[in-house]
Protein backbone atom coordinates (compact mmCIF):
# COMPACT_ATOMS: atom_id res chain seq x y z
CA UNK A 1 0.00 0.00 0.00
CA UNK A 2 2.84 2.56 0.91
CA UNK A 3 4.89 1.81 -2.08
CA UNK A 4 2.16 1.76 -4.67
CA UNK A 5 0.89 5.40 -2.54
CA UNK A 6 4.61 6.57 -2.96
CA UNK A 7 5.80 5.32 -6.47
CA UNK A 8 4.39 8.55 -8.57
CA UNK A 9 6.65 10.67 -6.35
CA UNK A 10 9.66 8.65 -6.87
CA UNK A 11 8.95 9.44 -10.77
CA UNK A 12 7.68 12.26 -10.27
CA UNK A 13 11.15 13.04 -8.42
CA UNK A 14 12.88 11.29 -11.14
CA UNK A 15 11.78 13.35 -13.98
CA UNK A 16 12.31 16.11 -12.12
CA UNK A 17 16.48 14.80 -11.43
CA UNK A 18 16.83 13.36 -14.62
CA UNK A 19 15.54 16.99 -16.29
CA UNK A 20 17.91 18.34 -14.27
CA UNK A 21 21.49 16.69 -15.41
CA UNK A 22 19.94 16.84 -19.02
CA UNK A 23 19.49 20.98 -18.79
CA UNK A 24 23.04 20.87 -17.33
CA UNK A 25 24.73 18.23 -20.31
CA UNK A 26 22.56 20.49 -23.13
CA UNK A 27 23.21 24.00 -21.78
CA UNK A 28 26.63 23.03 -21.85
CA UNK A 29 27.09 21.65 -24.80
CA UNK A 30 25.24 24.86 -26.35
CA UNK A 31 27.69 27.09 -24.18
CA UNK A 32 30.46 25.47 -25.92
CA UNK A 33 28.98 25.89 -29.79
CA UNK A 34 26.11 29.10 -29.40
CA UNK A 35 27.19 31.20 -26.34
CA UNK A 36 26.05 31.73 -22.88
CA UNK A 37 22.49 33.49 -23.66
CA UNK A 38 21.36 30.39 -25.59
CA UNK A 39 22.86 27.89 -23.31
CA UNK A 40 21.01 29.06 -20.68
CA UNK A 41 17.71 29.73 -22.66
CA UNK A 42 18.08 26.08 -23.81
CA UNK A 43 18.61 24.58 -20.45
CA UNK A 44 15.74 26.75 -18.57
CA UNK A 45 13.77 25.48 -21.23
CA UNK A 46 14.87 21.72 -20.45
CA UNK A 47 14.02 21.98 -17.07
CA UNK A 48 10.97 23.68 -17.22
CA UNK A 49 9.52 21.20 -19.40
CA UNK A 50 10.36 18.63 -17.01
CA UNK A 51 8.68 19.92 -13.99
CA UNK A 52 5.62 20.66 -15.91
CA UNK A 53 5.64 17.43 -16.89
CA UNK A 54 6.32 15.93 -13.40
CA UNK A 55 3.38 17.68 -12.10
CA UNK A 56 0.82 17.99 -14.47
CA UNK A 57 1.43 15.22 -17.48
CA UNK A 58 0.63 11.14 -16.96
CA UNK A 59 2.41 8.32 -16.02
CA UNK A 60 2.91 7.44 -19.59
CA UNK A 61 3.73 11.24 -20.88
CA UNK A 62 5.98 11.12 -18.13
CA UNK A 63 7.65 7.86 -18.91
CA UNK A 64 7.80 9.01 -22.42
CA UNK A 65 9.53 12.39 -20.94
CA UNK A 66 11.84 10.59 -18.53
CA UNK A 67 13.15 8.30 -22.08
CA UNK A 68 13.86 11.69 -24.24
CA UNK A 69 15.88 13.65 -21.59
CA UNK A 70 17.77 10.13 -21.02
CA UNK A 71 18.26 10.14 -24.51
CA UNK A 72 19.66 13.74 -24.42
CA UNK A 73 21.54 13.77 -21.97
CA UNK A 74 23.85 10.84 -23.38
CA UNK A 75 23.68 12.65 -26.67
CA UNK A 76 25.16 15.55 -24.77
CA UNK A 77 27.93 13.95 -22.90
CA UNK A 78 28.78 11.99 -26.40
CA UNK A 79 28.80 15.42 -28.46
CA UNK A 80 31.24 17.35 -25.66
CA UNK A 81 33.53 14.32 -25.01
CA UNK A 82 33.96 14.21 -29.20
CA UNK A 83 34.74 17.33 -29.11
CA UNK A 84 37.35 17.90 -26.27
CA UNK A 85 38.98 15.03 -27.69
CA UNK A 86 39.05 16.02 -31.04
CA UNK A 87 40.95 18.89 -29.21
CA UNK A 88 43.24 17.86 -27.07
CA UNK A 89 44.23 15.44 -30.09
CA UNK A 90 45.18 18.04 -32.39
CA UNK A 91 47.42 20.17 -29.29
CA UNK A 92 48.99 17.21 -27.87
CA UNK A 93 49.59 15.91 -31.21
CA UNK A 94 52.89 18.67 -30.99
CA UNK A 95 54.73 21.29 -33.00
CA UNK A 96 56.44 18.88 -35.64
CA UNK A 97 55.26 19.49 -38.81
CA UNK A 98 56.00 22.16 -41.77
CA UNK A 99 53.87 24.98 -41.93
CA UNK A 100 52.87 26.78 -45.12
CA UNK A 101 55.47 29.08 -46.66
CA UNK A 102 54.02 32.63 -46.85
CA UNK A 103 53.41 34.76 -50.15
CA UNK A 104 57.51 35.83 -50.58
CA UNK A 105 56.42 38.48 -52.92
CA UNK A 106 53.69 39.60 -50.07
CA UNK A 107 56.40 38.94 -47.53
CA UNK A 108 58.84 40.72 -49.26
CA UNK A 109 56.67 43.88 -49.53
CA UNK A 110 56.19 43.74 -45.44
CA UNK A 111 59.26 42.84 -44.56
CA UNK A 112 60.15 45.80 -45.99
CA UNK A 113 58.53 48.00 -44.35
CA UNK A 114 58.88 46.36 -40.83
CA UNK A 115 62.97 47.07 -41.62
CA UNK A 116 62.08 50.65 -42.58
CA UNK A 117 59.83 51.07 -39.21
CA UNK A 118 62.96 49.70 -37.14
CA UNK A 119 65.52 51.98 -38.33
CA UNK A 120 63.54 55.25 -37.81
CA UNK A 121 63.79 56.54 -33.88
CA UNK A 122 59.97 57.07 -34.79
CA UNK A 123 57.90 54.93 -36.80
CA UNK A 124 54.45 54.65 -38.43
CA UNK A 125 54.06 50.97 -39.72
CA UNK A 126 51.06 50.28 -41.90
CA UNK A 127 50.31 46.73 -42.80
CA UNK A 128 47.75 45.55 -45.40
CA UNK A 129 45.88 41.84 -44.71
CA UNK A 130 47.57 39.80 -46.73
CA UNK A 131 50.91 41.49 -46.00
CA UNK A 132 50.15 41.19 -42.27
CA UNK A 133 48.86 37.40 -42.76
CA UNK A 134 52.16 36.91 -44.49
CA UNK A 135 54.51 38.02 -40.86
CA UNK A 136 52.55 35.95 -39.35
CA UNK A 137 52.76 32.93 -41.43
CA UNK A 138 56.61 33.61 -41.24
CA UNK A 139 56.71 33.72 -37.51
CA UNK A 140 54.61 30.08 -37.47
CA UNK A 141 57.36 28.43 -40.00
CA UNK A 142 60.31 29.29 -38.16
CA UNK A 143 59.40 28.75 -34.17
CA UNK A 144 57.72 25.64 -32.67
CA UNK A 145 53.99 25.50 -32.71
CA UNK A 146 50.92 23.55 -33.08
CA UNK A 147 49.50 25.96 -36.19
CA UNK A 148 50.00 24.93 -39.89
CA UNK A 149 48.22 28.14 -41.20
CA UNK A 150 46.91 31.92 -40.34
CA UNK A 151 44.54 34.02 -42.07
CA UNK A 152 43.89 37.59 -41.05
CA UNK A 153 40.95 39.39 -42.11
CA UNK A 154 40.15 43.30 -40.35
CA UNK A 155 36.57 43.57 -40.67
CA UNK A 156 35.76 47.13 -39.54
CA UNK A 157 36.03 50.84 -40.58
CA UNK A 158 38.63 53.18 -39.23
CA UNK A 159 36.97 54.61 -36.36
CA UNK A 160 35.09 52.21 -35.32
CA UNK A 161 36.54 49.52 -32.64
CA UNK A 162 39.55 47.74 -34.17
CA UNK A 163 38.60 44.26 -34.63
CA UNK A 164 40.73 41.39 -36.47
CA UNK A 165 39.60 38.25 -36.98
CA UNK A 166 41.89 35.12 -37.66
CA UNK A 167 41.72 31.82 -39.03
CA UNK A 168 43.49 28.91 -38.49
CA UNK A 169 44.67 25.25 -38.81
CA UNK A 170 46.55 22.76 -36.87
CA UNK A 171 49.68 20.77 -37.83
CA UNK A 172 47.39 17.50 -37.24
CA UNK A 173 44.04 16.55 -37.72
CA UNK A 174 41.27 18.65 -39.69
CA UNK A 175 40.35 20.94 -36.97
CA UNK A 176 40.54 24.56 -37.32
CA UNK A 177 40.54 27.76 -34.95
CA UNK A 178 39.24 31.24 -35.59
CA UNK A 179 37.96 33.89 -33.22
CA UNK A 180 38.05 37.60 -33.07
CA UNK A 181 40.77 39.44 -31.30
CA UNK A 182 40.48 43.69 -30.15
CA UNK A 183 43.88 45.06 -29.64
CA UNK A 184 45.23 48.37 -28.13
CA UNK A 185 47.62 50.40 -26.53
CA UNK A 186 48.55 49.31 -22.76
CA UNK A 187 51.67 50.88 -21.21
CA UNK A 188 53.33 51.37 -24.68
CA UNK A 189 52.73 47.91 -25.55
CA UNK A 190 50.34 45.93 -28.06
CA UNK A 191 47.84 43.89 -26.11
CA UNK A 192 45.51 41.93 -27.20
CA UNK A 193 42.19 41.00 -26.21
CA UNK A 194 40.00 37.72 -27.18
CA UNK A 195 36.51 38.76 -28.03
CA UNK A 196 35.80 35.46 -29.77
CA UNK A 197 37.15 32.37 -29.94
CA UNK A 198 36.15 29.10 -31.75
CA UNK A 199 37.78 25.80 -31.92
CA UNK A 200 36.48 23.49 -33.70
CA UNK A 201 32.89 23.31 -33.77
CA UNK A 202 33.09 24.91 -29.73
CA UNK A 203 32.63 28.53 -29.16
CA UNK A 204 34.80 28.67 -26.06
CA UNK A 205 33.18 30.81 -23.49
CA UNK A 206 34.65 33.39 -21.41
CA UNK A 207 34.86 31.08 -18.16
CA UNK A 208 37.13 28.60 -20.29
CA UNK A 209 39.09 30.97 -22.32
CA UNK A 210 41.88 31.55 -20.47
CA UNK A 211 42.91 28.19 -20.76
CA UNK A 212 43.73 28.22 -24.70
CA UNK A 213 43.91 32.35 -25.01
CA UNK A 214 47.91 32.02 -24.57
CA UNK A 215 47.90 29.48 -27.67
CA UNK A 216 45.52 32.13 -29.47
CA UNK A 217 47.96 34.97 -28.62
CA UNK A 218 51.33 32.87 -30.31
CA UNK A 219 49.00 32.29 -33.26
CA UNK A 220 48.18 36.56 -33.50
CA UNK A 221 51.81 37.50 -32.01
CA UNK A 222 51.19 41.10 -33.58
CA UNK A 223 53.81 42.68 -31.72
CA UNK A 224 56.87 40.00 -32.27
CA UNK A 225 55.80 39.23 -35.88
CA UNK A 226 55.92 43.29 -36.76
CA UNK A 227 59.27 44.16 -34.32
CA UNK A 228 57.99 46.09 -32.21
CA UNK A 229 58.55 44.15 -29.13
CA UNK A 230 60.88 46.80 -27.09
CA UNK A 231 59.40 49.95 -28.83
CA UNK A 232 57.13 52.34 -27.35
CA UNK A 233 54.25 51.61 -29.16
CA UNK A 234 51.94 55.20 -29.05
CA UNK A 235 49.04 53.85 -31.22
CA UNK A 236 47.16 51.33 -33.24
CA UNK A 237 44.61 51.97 -35.64
CA UNK A 238 42.81 49.09 -37.24
CA UNK A 239 39.93 49.44 -40.00
CA UNK A 240 39.91 49.65 -43.84
CA UNK A 241 41.66 46.46 -44.32
CA UNK A 242 44.87 47.70 -42.57
CA UNK A 243 47.15 48.01 -39.36
CA UNK A 244 48.63 51.04 -38.46
CA UNK A 245 50.96 50.89 -35.72
CA UNK A 246 52.89 54.26 -34.31
CA UNK A 247 55.65 53.99 -32.29
CA UNK A 248 58.98 55.56 -31.35
CA UNK A 249 62.12 53.19 -30.57
CA UNK A 250 64.42 54.03 -27.34
CA UNK A 251 67.40 56.54 -29.09
CA UNK A 252 70.06 59.05 -28.27
CA UNK A 253 69.46 60.62 -31.29
CA UNK A 254 65.79 60.68 -31.71
CA UNK A 255 65.66 63.18 -34.57
CA UNK A 256 68.10 64.10 -37.63
CA UNK A 257 68.59 67.65 -36.94
CA UNK A 258 70.43 68.08 -40.47
CA UNK A 259 67.35 67.28 -41.57
CA UNK A 260 65.35 69.80 -39.68
CA UNK A 261 68.18 72.15 -40.80
CA UNK A 262 67.70 71.84 -44.03
CA UNK A 263 64.68 73.26 -44.23
CA UNK A 264 66.04 76.48 -43.46
CA UNK A 265 68.05 76.95 -45.96
CA UNK A 266 70.79 79.85 -46.44
CA UNK A 267 68.88 81.97 -43.67
CA UNK A 268 71.20 83.14 -41.21
CA UNK A 269 70.53 82.40 -37.26
CA UNK A 270 69.01 84.86 -35.23
CA UNK A 271 70.69 86.27 -32.40
CA UNK A 272 69.91 84.99 -29.64
CA UNK A 273 69.33 86.87 -25.75
CA UNK A 274 71.21 87.24 -23.12
CA UNK A 275 71.85 84.39 -20.09
CA UNK A 276 72.83 85.08 -17.44
CA UNK A 277 73.86 82.38 -15.10
CA UNK A 278 72.99 82.25 -11.40
CA UNK A 279 73.34 78.10 -10.66
CA UNK A 280 76.71 77.14 -12.07
CA UNK A 281 77.97 73.54 -12.46
CA UNK A 282 77.78 71.13 -9.80
CA UNK A 283 80.36 69.36 -8.10
CA UNK A 284 79.50 65.70 -8.42
CA UNK A 285 80.73 64.30 -11.89
CA UNK A 286 79.04 61.07 -11.40
CA UNK A 287 74.96 59.44 -11.28
CA UNK A 288 75.37 58.46 -7.11
CA UNK A 289 76.72 60.27 -4.29
CA UNK A 290 75.56 58.74 -0.68
CA UNK A 291 74.03 60.85 2.12
CA UNK A 292 70.78 61.49 3.29
CA UNK A 293 68.35 62.78 1.85
CA UNK A 294 68.42 61.64 -1.55
CA UNK A 295 67.72 63.67 -4.42
CA UNK A 296 66.32 61.40 -6.97
CA UNK A 297 66.88 62.14 -10.71
CA UNK A 298 64.52 60.47 -13.34
CA UNK A 299 64.11 60.97 -17.20
CA UNK A 300 65.89 60.78 -20.42
CA UNK A 301 68.95 61.98 -21.89
CA UNK A 302 68.68 65.47 -20.37
CA UNK A 303 68.88 64.50 -17.13
CA UNK A 304 71.06 61.63 -18.07
CA UNK A 305 73.46 64.66 -19.01
CA UNK A 306 73.84 63.90 -22.98
CA UNK A 307 75.35 67.14 -24.42
CA UNK A 308 78.12 68.03 -21.95
CA UNK A 309 81.54 66.45 -21.38
CA UNK A 310 81.40 66.14 -17.43
CA UNK A 311 78.39 65.35 -15.52
CA UNK A 312 78.92 68.29 -13.02
CA UNK A 313 77.87 70.33 -15.83
CA UNK A 314 74.45 68.60 -16.41
CA UNK A 315 71.40 69.78 -14.99
CA UNK A 316 71.10 67.22 -12.38
CA UNK A 317 74.40 68.07 -10.82
CA UNK A 318 73.53 71.72 -11.17
CA UNK A 319 70.67 71.56 -9.27
CA UNK A 320 72.25 69.09 -6.60
CA UNK A 321 74.69 71.49 -5.77
CA UNK A 322 72.06 74.35 -5.66
CA UNK A 323 70.01 72.09 -3.39
CA UNK A 324 72.79 71.94 -1.07
CA UNK A 325 74.22 75.46 -0.87
CA UNK A 326 70.53 76.58 -0.41
CA UNK A 327 70.10 73.85 2.98
CA UNK A 328 73.44 74.50 3.96
CA UNK A 329 73.55 70.21 4.14
CA UNK A 330 74.73 67.41 1.79
CA UNK A 331 72.66 65.49 -0.06
CA UNK A 332 72.51 62.17 -1.05
CA UNK A 333 72.13 62.25 -5.31
CA UNK A 334 70.89 59.14 -7.38
CA UNK A 335 70.36 59.47 -11.21
CA UNK A 336 68.72 57.18 -12.90
CA UNK A 337 67.96 58.67 -15.84
CA UNK A 338 68.30 56.73 -19.13
CA UNK A 339 68.91 58.31 -22.48
CA UNK A 340 66.63 57.78 -25.25
CA UNK A 341 63.82 57.11 -22.49
CA UNK A 342 60.26 57.79 -23.40
CA UNK A 343 57.19 57.72 -21.51
CA UNK A 344 56.20 54.10 -22.58
CA UNK A 345 59.63 52.86 -22.39
CA UNK A 346 59.69 54.91 -18.17
CA UNK A 347 56.91 52.17 -17.48
CA UNK A 348 58.53 49.32 -19.09
CA UNK A 349 61.86 49.68 -19.73
CA UNK A 350 62.99 49.05 -15.50
CA UNK A 351 63.59 52.96 -14.65
CA UNK A 352 60.62 53.71 -13.23
CA UNK A 353 61.07 50.07 -10.86
CA UNK A 354 64.54 50.76 -9.86
CA UNK A 355 63.50 54.41 -8.98
CA UNK A 356 60.52 52.77 -6.47
CA UNK A 357 63.01 50.27 -5.39
CA UNK A 358 65.42 52.78 -4.47
CA UNK A 359 62.66 54.57 -2.52
CA UNK A 360 62.29 51.28 -0.05
CA UNK A 361 66.02 51.48 1.56
CA UNK A 362 67.05 55.16 0.86
CA UNK A 363 65.27 58.40 2.08
CA UNK A 364 64.18 60.42 -0.64
CA UNK A 365 63.52 64.46 -0.30
CA UNK A 366 63.14 65.75 -3.83
CA UNK A 367 62.11 63.88 -7.41
CA UNK A 368 62.66 65.81 -10.80
CA UNK A 369 61.35 64.28 -13.87
CA UNK A 370 61.91 65.17 -17.48
CA UNK A 371 59.86 62.92 -19.90
CA UNK A 372 58.12 63.26 -23.10
CA UNK A 373 60.63 64.93 -25.46
CA UNK A 374 61.42 61.71 -27.21
CA UNK A 375 57.47 60.75 -27.73
CA UNK A 376 57.14 63.55 -29.71
CA UNK A 377 60.57 64.90 -31.16
CA UNK A 378 61.25 61.90 -33.78
CA UNK A 379 57.28 62.35 -35.48
CA UNK A 380 58.23 66.39 -35.87
CA UNK A 381 61.61 64.81 -37.49
CA UNK A 382 59.92 61.88 -40.01
CA UNK A 383 59.13 61.83 -43.39
CA UNK A 384 55.32 62.74 -43.00
CA UNK A 385 55.86 66.01 -41.27
CA UNK A 386 58.31 67.22 -43.47
CA UNK A 387 55.95 68.70 -46.50
CA UNK A 388 54.36 70.18 -43.48
CA UNK A 389 53.39 69.44 -39.49
CA UNK A 390 49.65 69.78 -40.63
CA UNK A 391 49.77 67.19 -43.25
CA UNK A 392 47.06 64.17 -42.32
CA UNK A 393 49.64 61.54 -41.72
CA UNK A 394 51.73 63.62 -39.92
CA UNK A 395 48.75 64.59 -37.80
CA UNK A 396 47.83 61.13 -37.15
CA UNK A 397 51.61 60.38 -35.68
CA UNK A 398 51.07 63.66 -33.41
CA UNK A 399 47.74 62.81 -32.24
CA UNK A 400 48.73 58.98 -31.29
CA UNK A 401 52.02 60.20 -29.56
CA UNK A 402 50.22 62.76 -27.38
CA UNK A 403 47.14 60.31 -26.29
CA UNK A 404 49.64 57.67 -25.51
CA UNK A 405 52.02 60.44 -23.57
CA UNK A 406 48.54 61.24 -21.69
CA UNK A 407 48.14 57.79 -20.29
CA UNK A 408 51.73 57.12 -19.82
CA UNK A 409 52.50 59.67 -17.37
CA UNK A 410 49.23 59.44 -15.42
CA UNK A 411 50.48 55.74 -14.58
CA UNK A 412 53.83 56.55 -13.66
CA UNK A 413 52.78 59.65 -11.94
CA UNK A 414 50.40 57.32 -9.92
CA UNK A 415 53.41 54.76 -9.38
CA UNK A 416 55.37 57.78 -7.82
CA UNK A 417 52.55 59.09 -5.47
CA UNK A 418 52.23 55.85 -3.84
CA UNK A 419 55.81 55.20 -3.57
CA UNK A 420 57.24 58.73 -2.44
CA UNK A 421 53.84 59.97 -0.69
CA UNK A 422 55.73 62.58 1.40
CA UNK A 423 58.82 63.74 -1.58
CA UNK A 424 58.64 66.90 -2.98
CA UNK A 425 58.28 65.80 -7.00
CA UNK A 426 58.92 68.52 -9.84
CA UNK A 427 58.11 67.40 -13.99
CA UNK A 428 60.59 69.71 -16.08
CA UNK A 429 58.38 70.29 -19.22
CA UNK A 430 60.01 69.86 -22.80
CA UNK A 431 61.55 72.68 -24.91
CA UNK A 432 61.67 72.87 -28.83
CA UNK A 433 65.13 72.56 -29.96
CA UNK A 434 64.01 73.92 -32.88
CA UNK A 435 63.31 77.11 -32.03
CA UNK A 436 65.38 79.42 -33.87
CA UNK A 437 63.93 82.71 -33.54
CA UNK A 438 62.47 82.31 -37.04
CA UNK A 439 59.02 82.65 -35.89
CA UNK A 440 56.29 81.82 -38.99
CA UNK A 441 59.59 81.62 -41.75
CA UNK A 442 60.13 77.73 -43.44
CA UNK A 443 57.11 77.63 -43.71
CA UNK A 444 55.79 78.10 -39.87
CA UNK A 445 57.54 74.77 -39.20
CA UNK A 446 59.10 76.41 -36.04
CA UNK A 447 55.93 78.31 -35.04
CA UNK A 448 53.63 74.17 -35.26
CA UNK A 449 56.58 72.99 -33.74
CA UNK A 450 56.54 75.26 -30.71
CA UNK A 451 52.68 74.60 -30.66
CA UNK A 452 53.17 71.00 -30.58
CA UNK A 453 55.38 71.40 -27.55
CA UNK A 454 53.07 73.26 -26.00
CA UNK A 455 50.66 70.76 -26.17
CA UNK A 456 52.81 67.64 -24.75
CA UNK A 457 53.94 70.36 -22.04
CA UNK A 458 50.20 71.21 -21.20
CA UNK A 459 49.38 67.01 -20.73
CA UNK A 460 52.56 66.75 -18.78
CA UNK A 461 51.68 69.77 -16.26
CA UNK A 462 47.55 68.97 -15.83
CA UNK A 463 48.64 65.51 -15.07
CA UNK A 464 51.56 66.80 -12.67
CA UNK A 465 49.49 69.54 -10.93
CA UNK A 466 46.42 66.59 -10.36
CA UNK A 467 48.99 64.39 -8.82
CA UNK A 468 50.41 67.49 -6.32
CA UNK A 469 53.77 67.59 -8.10
CA UNK A 470 55.42 70.87 -9.04
CA UNK A 471 55.86 71.50 -12.38
CA UNK A 472 59.11 73.95 -14.04
CA UNK A 473 58.67 75.45 -17.27
CA UNK A 474 61.79 74.30 -19.25
CA UNK A 475 60.06 75.47 -22.56
CA UNK A 476 59.65 78.98 -22.08
CA UNK A 477 63.13 80.11 -21.48
CA UNK A 478 64.84 78.02 -24.24
CA UNK A 479 62.76 79.85 -26.79
CA UNK A 480 64.43 81.18 -29.74
CA UNK A 481 67.50 80.60 -27.63
CA UNK A 482 68.34 77.05 -29.19
CA UNK A 483 71.96 78.22 -30.89
CA UNK A 484 73.13 78.65 -27.76
CA UNK A 485 71.49 76.33 -25.61
CA UNK A 486 71.71 73.50 -27.59
CA UNK A 487 74.09 71.91 -30.19
CA UNK A 488 71.86 72.38 -33.26
CA UNK A 489 74.23 75.30 -34.41
CA UNK A 490 77.27 72.95 -33.83
CA UNK A 491 78.88 71.14 -37.53
CA UNK A 492 77.23 68.11 -36.24
CA UNK A 493 74.01 69.44 -35.45
CA UNK A 494 72.30 67.84 -32.13
CA UNK A 495 69.21 68.74 -30.38
CA UNK A 496 70.70 68.55 -26.47
CA UNK A 497 71.61 70.92 -24.51
CA UNK A 498 74.92 72.60 -24.26
CA UNK A 499 76.52 73.74 -20.63
CA UNK A 500 74.46 76.95 -20.57
CA UNK A 501 70.95 74.98 -21.54
CA UNK A 502 71.72 72.59 -18.63
CA UNK A 503 71.94 75.98 -16.53
CA UNK A 504 68.72 77.09 -18.13
CA UNK A 505 67.06 74.16 -17.00
CA UNK A 506 68.51 74.11 -13.45
CA UNK A 507 67.61 77.67 -13.08
CA UNK A 508 63.75 76.47 -14.06
CA UNK A 509 63.72 74.12 -11.51
CA UNK A 510 64.84 76.29 -8.80
CA UNK A 511 62.19 78.79 -9.89
CA UNK A 512 59.79 75.98 -9.62
CA UNK A 513 61.11 75.00 -6.19
CA UNK A 514 60.97 78.35 -4.96
CA UNK A 515 57.49 79.52 -6.21
CA UNK A 516 56.07 75.93 -4.66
Amino acid sequence: MYDGEDAPARHHAATVFLGLFAALGTGLLMLFTIGEGGALLVAAAILAGAIAVSVAAGPTVERVAVVVLGIVLVASIAVIGFGVARILAVISAGTSGPAIPPDPVVLGVAEAKIEASTSQSAFQLELTEAELTAVLQRALASSPSPFRAVTIDITNDVGDPGRIRFDGDFKEGDLGVGGTVGAKVTDGRLSLEVIELDVGMFTVPGVARRAVEDMIRSLTDFEAAIATDGADVQQIVIGNDRLVVTGVHRSDHPVDAAVVLSRLGDLPFPEPPVIVEEVGRGRVSATHFDANPHYLALGDSLAAGVGVADLADGYVSRLHAALERAASTTYGLENLAVSGETSGTLLTGGQLDAAIAFGADNEVALITLDIGGNDLLGHLGSDDCAPGLNNPGCEMRLEGALDAYAANVTAAFDRLVEAYPEATVVVLTAYNPFSFGFADQVDGFEAVANEQVARLNRVAEVAALAHGFLVADGATPMLNTVTITTHMADAEPDIHPTELGHEVLAQAILEALDAG
